[in-house]
Order: structure tokens, then C-alpha cells, then sequence
């Protein structure tokens, strides 16, 4: 029999098993049926119609008396006829038990048997049929693509589409490694946490009192990190403004719309085989010092922490930073408080590192530009194979990982395993910046940033996690409490975004977790 897939809202009857007496009457349970099936993780609601002749009904019960999982009963109140109960994530056999009694202790049970089905039988298929739909839609501007869902209790969905390597023909597999773009920053971002949990510096302290003048590239100062009008205040950012965007220094990423940006520098370089002085590693301390050469910290707009800004800067000046204040490499920080603690065996930074596994499969940028001198960047171009040097993403874009080395950063983060300091937890889950506008939610999802972290609110749930440029999305999804990361490398497709949103869907529907309610 197919299960059904949507909660269950029953009406049930019961069967008397003990009366005695002869001028008092035992309760009496009504039932419609007595088993049903239905799939884990979903509600079922059972009401047992309950009278009582005598009028003297005391209590009533419910108990899970088998079953291979424990039942979280829910929505019950005390001495409630109707129970809602929320079924294992283990497939099986389930008996329960409702029992009126009255106040002369007499007492009428009836016995519930569910069949629970498992989420791999009924939910993985649709999932993958779903997924490469998804695959199909977009094939031609992607090349291979790759999601993971994590349910919780070791149940994971995954699946995976297209090549990994053109050349090679090498199928694309759920382990292999790319390139995560901004969701970096969240990692970056784990390694602050870690020293503030030691106590070194808090969300607030600002980076004048991390940073000399010493430090800084010639010819600059601590203050002209942030340069506004005639006054010099960089020394007054603080780590929180850097880890929520809000410092106002411009983003030394240009998206290949500045011709003297390193991205763009290094798509010219790397299309035409002519020289566009890309150096060999964009290393940290040639980043601030392009950043600061470049202008980006001069002029702002906006004064510390007043406003949204995003990109790459922030996060680099912060990873920046951390490095001279500790006399360690970022490299190794990230090695030490994220990478080695979270068993994250293929997670590296890209050019910083030594390359763990094969290194980030191929992917693609489709580039069009209206600049006449600059028409040869237009095309789908295989980023990869055609060896562009992304060192610059650094701090803000540039790891290298895996579906299941996210999944297991994002659990630990979200389930409270990684960072042990109640009070940064609070801040982690509470501290957020709204980022869209009035008109912007009319048509669309309401958005925050908070530390290092993207937060969407949509019409039926919310996601919290971070997004990357090349096509990755990570996050965890409430209502269902599920974990969700899909790659789609194209920064210009919506192929990952429209996989997520419509695996949202089909698991509503499904009631996962309980959660039943969609409006289109």
C-alpha cells in the first residue's frame, strides 16, 4: 500500500478492555480505525471520541507501547481526547495506547498500530527526480551540479549530474570538491569566533587595538583603512562591522566591471595570454595593499557600521587582521579552529594551501560585457580549465570543499556543537542587519545579514546560511529543520536556487518535520 504523504488528521474508536461493577459504567472510546500508515518525520492527529455514562470521567491517556523510534508526542493538552504525534525519523511498527479512566479507576484502552515508512523510500526518489529535472532545464549553461539534503539522525538525500571535467568526460559524484565562493565567509568567519571563545578580543573591540601602523603596507596607516571626507577612522572598525558588512570600504572585487580589479585582471590574463600583472599568489598582504592603492577606502559614503556594504574587503581585512595580531597565517587558523576540529578532510583554501583530493571541479562564467576594447571576454567561459588564477577570493570566497565537509561545518554551527560560549551563540542567532527595502519585499523575500551570515525570510519559511557567486547555496531551513546545500556552478544561473526552492516545496507537502502549510 502507498503511504500517505500528507499529515493525518483521524478520527478513531476504541475498544472496551476492562469494566467491572455492576451499578457503574467504565468509559467507552469511540474509534473510526485502529492502524494506519503514514511517513516518518510527518504528524499524525488522532482523535478518540471519549464518553462516559456515569459522568465521572478522571483521565485520559496516551503511551507509545513499540516501536523502533521514540514518539514526540505534541499540542497535547492535559486530558486531551485528540493527540498529535510527531513520528520518529526511524521506519517500522508503532503501537499506541489512549485509556480513559474514571474516577472510580475503571478504565477502557485501545490499542493504534502505525506503519511508518522511511524518508528513503518515500521522499529521496522524488528528490532525485527533482533534481535532475532541475539538471535538464538548465543543461548548456551548467555543466555538472550536486545537493545534499541532511534530515537529521544520519539520514542524507544526495545526487549529483553532469561531468565533473569536460575533457576527461569524468561524471560529476556528490564527492567531489568546488569551489564555495562566498560561503567562505562563514567558515572565515568560524575562526574569529574561536578567538573571541579564548577570550582574545570581543565582537566590539575595534581593530586599532589588534593593528599597528607597523602592520600596515607602506606609505599607510591603521586610519586609512577607513577615509571619509577629512577624517581618518579606521582604527575605530570593529570585528562585528567587519563580520556584517557594515564598514563601508567598496568591495576590490569588481565582477569584471573594473578592468584594474584582480578578477578581472585575471580573466584577461588568463583569455588572451597577455600580461595583466597577476602575481603568482594574491597573498594577504597584497591584498590590503591593492585595497588601499586602489582607493577603496577613501571617499566612503557611509561611516562605520551604519550602514550595508557587501563584499570580499571586509572579510579580507578581517582575516587580515587576525593574522597580525596572532602571528599566525589565516591558512593555518582556519586548519586549527575549523578544518581539523570538524574532521573537514577535503576543505583547503584554494591557491593558499596545498590541495587536499583532486581539487575543485570545473565550472563555468558566463561573461558579457559591452566594452568594445573587451568583447572576447563575452562567452560561457570554463573558469578551470582555463587555469584563472582566483587567488584573490582568499578569506572572503576562496575554499575549496565538499557536500558532506559543509554539512558537517553547518550542523555543528547551527546545532550549537561548535561554538560552546553561550553568550556568542546568543549574538550568532540574534544579531542580524536587515539588508532589503519596503519595495523590495513587496516583490520579493526579506533579507538580513548578520555576522557572517545571510538570513531569508519567505512567505512559508526562512533559510539561514550563506550563498556564493559561483552557484552554491547553503543553509538550514526552518520550519522543516533540514539542511540543504546544492551546487550549480554559474554564477548567472538560478539553477541551484531553483532546485532548493522547489525541494522546499515538494517536502512541505510531504509534511517533513510536521510541517505541512504552503501558500503558492
Amino acid at each position: 500500500m502507498k503511504l500517505l504523504i500528507k499529515p493525518l488528521t483521524l478520527l478513531v474508536s476504541s475498544l472496551i478492555l476492562t469494566a467491572c461493577g455492576s451499578s457503574s459504567h467504565a468509559p467507552k472510546i469511540t474509534l473510526e480505525k485502529t492502524s494506519f500508515t503514514a511517513i516518518a518525520t510527518t504528524h499524525l492527529t488522532i482523535t478518540a471520541d471519549i464518553t462516559d455514562e456515569d459522568n465521572d470521567l478522571n483521565a485520559i491517556e496516551w503511551q507509545q507501547v513499540q516501536g523502533p523510534g521514540t514518539t514526540e508526542f505534541v499540542d497535547q493538552a492535559v486530558g486531551s481526547n485528540k493527540m498529535t504525534f510527531m513520528l520518529p525519523h526511524e521506519a517500522g511498527e508503532y503501537v499506541y495506547v489512549v485509556s480513559a479512566i474514571d474516577k472510580k479507576n475503571f478504565k477502557r484502552s485501545e490499542r493504534i498500530t502505525v506503519q511508518v515508512g522511511s524518508l528513503q523510500e518515500h521522499i529521496f526518489e522524488p528528490l532525485s527526480t527533482l533534481f535532475d529535472s532541475t539538471f535538464t532545464q538548465h543543461e548548456g549553461e551548467i555543466i555538472n551540479m550536486a545537493s545534499l539534503i541532511d534530515f537529521g539522525d544520519g539520514i542524507v538525500w544526495q545526487d549529483a549530474a553532469g561531468l565533473a571535467q569536460q575533457a576527461t568526460r569524468q561524471p560529476m559524484t556528490p564527492e567531489h570538491q568546488f569551489r564555495i565562493a562566498s560561503v567562505s565567509k562563514t567558515l572565515s568567519a568560524a575562526v574569529t569566533f574561536k578567538l573571541i571563545e579564548k577570550g582574545l578580543f570581543t565582537l566590539d573591540t575595534p581593530i586599532g587595538a589588534l593593528l599597528t601602523d607597523t602592520d600596515m603596507p607602506q606609505g599607510f596607516t591603521v586610519g586609512d583603512l577607513h577615509h571619509s571626507g577629512d577624517t581618518k577612522q579606521g582604527e575605530t572598525i570593529t570585528i562585528r562591522q567587519l563580520l556584517d558588512q557594515s564598514t563601508g570600504i567598496r568591495d576590490f572585487v569588481s565582477y569584471l566591471q573594473d578592468f584594474q580589479a584582480p578578477d578581472t585582471r585575471a580573466f584577461l590574463e588568463a583569455l588572451t595570454q597577455q600580461d595583466h600583472n597577476v602575481p603568482q599568489r594574491w597573498h594577504s598582504d597584497l591584498l590590503i595593499q591593492e585595497l588601499l592603492e586602489r582607493g577603496l577606502t577613501k571617499e566612503l559614503e557611509t561611516m562605520p557600521g551604519s550602514a550595508y556594504l557587501y563584499g570580499n574587503s571586509n572579510s579580507d581585512l578581517l582575516a587580515w587582521t587576525l593574522e597580525k595580531f596572532t602571528g599566525q597565517t589565516f591558512e593555518a587558523l582556519l586548519e586549527e579552529h575549523v578544518f581539523l576540529p570538524l574532521d573537514m578532510q577535503h576543505t583547503y583554501m584554494d591557491y593558499h594551501q596545498a590541495k587536499k583530493g583532486q581539487g575543485p571541479i570545473e565550472h563555468l562564467f558566463m561573461i558579457q560585457t559591452d566594452a568594445p576594447e573587451y568583447q572576447y571576454l563575452n562567452g560561457n567561459h570554463n573558469v578551470v580549465a582555463l587555469g584563472v588564477n582566483t587567488s584573490f577570493a582568499w578569506a572572503g570566497g576562496g575554499i575549496v570543499s565538499t557536500l558532506d565537509d559543509l554539512n558537517a561545518f553547518f550542523s555543528a554551527l547551527h546545532s550549537d556543537q561548535f561554538i560552546l560560549d553561550a553568550a556568542l551563540r546568543s549574538e550568532l542567532k540574534s544579531y542580524w542587519r536587515k539588508t532589503t527595502t519596503a519595495e523590495e519585499e513587496l516583490e520579493g523575500p526579506t533579507e538580513f545579514y548578520g555576522l557572517a551570515m545571510e538570513k531569508v525570510i519567505e512567505k512559508n519559511y526562512q533559510t539561514v546560511g550563506h550563498s556564493g557567486f559561483w552557484g552554491v547555496y547553503a543553509s538550514h531551513v526552518t520550519p522543516l529543520d533540514v539542511h540543504m546545500y546544492t551546487w550549480a556552478g554559474q554564477p548567472y544561473s538560478d539553477a541551484a536556487e531553483t532546485f532548493q526552492d522547489q525541494a522546499i516545496k515538494l517536502l512541505h507537502s510531504k509534511g517533513i518535520n510536521g510541517t505541512t502549510v504552503f501558500q503558492q
